[in-house]
């Protein structure tokens, strides 16, 4: 590409991005606005005075663009000092020699996953840069993706790093519909230690008498005397609607405001919000009789106070008996991502990669259910879903299949990694337990199924020792009894070791196939833990789609752009033999 003299000696370039759009009234008489095609950069560049040299070179230049019709392709990044884009190479993979694009979701037409890029590297783009598909000339401009906050764009462990395009794609870049692009699919084996689910207290409760009104308990800190802060930094409190006074009906409202169903007429849209935060210190309330009854706190000395009472005399919450104590209480959880090198990850705004659990969450199936509906989940803005960390996280069993003693205690998933992540793991860092519990001790082995059949698989040069009454299950099959099966006998021949399980099936048909790593557990090794979640196997390795269309940034960005107005020349004399030349500005406009 010849260097555009214009361009050579422009020393001020100011760009627009525009999009032509048009207003209707829909039929249910809304006015909107929508585009009418795509954004298009325009530039307004100004030259300083010119000797005469150089005004000759530019008219020169001029002369050649044949009223519009023949086209200017500039390199912003070429020209002298006007430093409007990094003329720095962006950094790769090593080995790699070109950007590529993958796309996770063709729903969504202006954001891509660049690949091939230098892991874990700060800053290597920022909203702005201009970024050009070398099938196409259509410049677009970076974007920060949704969600996500700062100008600074970096790259994952994995070289990989999302962005947002200025417009939607005005040509296709070689990624076809069907494509699929992932990371791998792995499953872990969790365990989830115990402890002290509640503090029980029973209460007398005198309903009073006289004109209704709302009422309001309070919960407050019995150490300090203030009230009990929840983790939002709002006060725990349980709004009491008008007419509601009796002990039932009292049991009524704090068992629907833990559960988080708490829809009373009487209160307001907050209120309700607020009683329904409760669940994060009570676990439970009982009815007792006509004048008690009993609440199961999750945490150590919390206890309510009727600070305005719902009827006009008489109401009282008094005489607290204390039946159970919770000397080991659970605890607000955490879970790490953690790079290859076992640091820790970070996600696109230079932030730890942590998940916590909140200490209501004290049963293994509790913790899969809290990563899946709330982590996971369709309104979520944590960075493990909205960067790509995981893209799906299914299949949760926690099934007592070995006679495990806590229930729900042990069990297994399934996480796909999104892709760049796939290489992560994750580090139990804290479980919200804080008693270990006992779990049938296992390990997953090398051992690989040579061939199925009704009641028995076969293994050759068998690395373990298989022995009569362990339980074998294949390791990339959830924990269920349909897959896990008691050994009945073992019999080595050569290099062939034959395993006949204790039941009557189908292994074909049933999980078993050839190939399958096998883990092995047994109900008489007991091991304890207050918990763990530990890679069990990676069940489908990484699949990426490409597209066929190199990425070009910084230096290899051309922009095709048209004249749209030839401006006029000032001259101004210099001395008997020569003239300065001042042009106003030059305007041009991206070319599709």
């Amino acid at each position: 590409m010849s260097e555009s003299i214009i361009f050579k000696y422009a020393n001020d370039i100011s760009m627009n991005r525009k999009s032509n759009s048009a207003r209707s009234v829909t039929t249910g008489g809304y006015a909107r606005t929508h585009r009418l095609g795509p954004s298009l950069l325009s530039l307004d560049v100004e030259l300083p005075v010119l000797s005469e040299e150089q005004y000759l070179e530019v008219e020169n230049e001029l002369f050649s663009i044949d009223d519009g019709i023949e086209f200017l392709t500039v390199n912003l990044s070429s020209n002298n000092g006007n430093n409007i884009m990094s003329t720095a190479t962006v950094p790769l993979k090593t080995g790699e020699t070109q950007i590529k694009v993958i796309k996770d979701s063709h729903s969504v037409l202006n954001e891509f996953i660049l690949v091939n890029l230098q892991p874990s590297t700060n800053n290597i783009f920022k909203v702005g840069d201009f970024i050009q598909f070398n099938n196409h000339d259509k410049v677009y401009q970076i974007f920060k993706p949704r969600g996500i906050t700062g100008t600074q764009f970096s790259s994952t462990v994995g070289g990989t790093c999302k962005v947002r395009l200025s417009t939607p794609l005005i040509t296709s870049i070689g990624i076809a519909p069907s494509s699929i692009s992932y990371g791998s699919k792995r499953f872990y084996h969790h365990v989830q230690g115990g402890g002290d689910l509640s503090e029980n207290v029973t209460f007398s409760w005198t309903p009073g008498s006289g004109t209704n009104s709302s009422g309001l308990f309070t919960f407050n800190d019995t150490v300090t005397g203030n009230p009990y802060v929840l983790s939002d930094g709002t006060n725990a409190v349980i709004n009491i609607p008008q007419g509601y006074y009796t002990a039932l009906e009292i049991y009524y409202v704090i068992r629907d405001s833990k559960n988080g169903t708490a829809t009373f007429s009487g209160l307001s849209v907050a209120q309700r919000a607020q009683n329904n935060k409760i669940s994060e210190i009570i676990s439970g309330v009982n009815y007792i009789n006509t004048s008690s009854f009993s609440i199961d706190f999750s945490v150590t000395n919390v206890r309510p106070e009727l600070t305005t009472p719902s009827k006009a005399t008489g109401q009282s919450l008094h005489s607290p008996v204390t039946n159970t104590i919770l000397t080991n209480p659970f605890r607000d959880g955490l879970i790490t991502i953690k790079n290859p090198d076992n640091t820790t990850a970070k996600d696109l705004s230079g932030n730890d990669l942590t998940i916590t659990i909140p200490k209501a969450n004290v049963q293994g199936d509790d913790v899969y259910n809290y990563l899946v509906n709330t982590i996971m989940g369709t309104n979520s803005t944590h960075p493990i879903k909205t960067d790509g960390v995981w893209t799906s996280i299914t299949s949760g069993s926690y099934v007592e299949n070995w006679n495990e003693p806590l229930e729900d205690s042990v069990g297994r998933f399934l996480i796909r990694w999104g892709y760049g992540y796939d290489g992560c793991t994750i580090e139990y860092t804290t479980p919200t337990a804080s008693v270990a519990t006992t779990y049938n001790a296992y390990n997953f082995t090398e051992d690989v199924v040579a061939t199925v059949g009704t009641n028995l698989i076969t293994i050759q040069n068998a690395t373990e020792t298989y022995t009569v009454g362990e339980y074998l299950q294949p390791t990339n099959r959830f924990i269920e009894a349909l897959y896990g099966q008691k050994i009945l006998s073992v019999a080595t021949n050569g290099t062939t070791t034959t395993i006949n399980f204790d039941t009557t099936y189908n292994a074909s048909t049933t999980g078993w196939s050839t190939n399958t790593k096998i883990s092995k557990h047994d109900a008489d090794d007991l091991s304890s833990s207050i918990g763990f979640i530990k890679e069990a196997y990676i069940f489908e390795d990484a699949d990426l789609s490409t597209s066929s269309a190199n990425v070009l940034m910084a230096n290899d960005v051309n922009i095709k752009l048209m004249l749209t107005d030839k401006p006029g020349v000032t001259i101004i004399p210099k001395d008997e033999d020569k003239n300065l030349y001042k042009y106003n500005s030059f305007k041009f406009q991206e070319v599709l």
